[in-house]
């Protein structure tokens, strides 16, 4: 079974939210200019937003950085955001690891762009834990308001297919 990418696998910014399907890109994880034999290898094909792949180009950190801990997080063998890097409040990404900097800057993971993303995220996040909460206390038998828990489902569904799991365009049209 092939799995199907609907978000970047660096930043996990839905595809819809940064160009549409269209803009994603195959990024070599390993670059083709520096591995050719990966060139075709699916362990180093990742889906990627235009904002990573065409960021990250051709670069890889030389055989020196690498001693040294600066290279590129692979983000299927490790977890940038909980190993490498810590989220600000302001969205901004700082490094707990050399490799989490190096990502950060040779991917410019802070710019504007991806703060807001994590911000828009993060918020989102929020609203459904605290919908999460009133949907709970509407749902004891004591105060059963049926419109209301409808409301909230809706509001829940609809942020996180925007922020959290955003649909492609052909579950879209199924849900027409």
């Amino acid at each position: 079974m092939i799995p199907v990418f609907t978000t970047c696998t660096v930043t996990h910014e839905g595809d819809i939210g940064a160009g549409g399907v269209w803009q994603y890109c195959v990024e070599h994880f390993r670059p083709k200019k520096k591995f050719p034999e990966l060139l075709c290898v699916y362990s180093n094909l990742y889906y990627a937003c235009p904002f990573c792949n065409t960021t990250k180009n051709e670069t890889w950190p030389s055989d020196k950085h690498i001693e040294q801990g600066f290279y590129f997080v692979d983000p299927c063998k490790e977890d940038l955001y909980v190993n490498h890097t810590e989220e600000q409040d302001d969205g901004r990404l700082t490094h707990k690891t050399n490799a989490g900097l190096y990502t950060i800057e040779h991917l410019l993971l802070n710019r504007r762009f991806f703060r807001k993303m994590r911000q828009n995220r993060r918020e989102a996040q929020a609203k459904i834990a605290e919908l999460l909460s009133l949907l709970t206390s509407l749902k004891q038998p004591s105060s059963i308001n049926a419109d209301s828990i409808n409301t909230i489902e809706e509001q829940i569904v609809l942020l996180e297919q925007r922020y959290l799991n955003p649909l492609v365009p052909y579950e879209m049209e199924d849900q027409h």
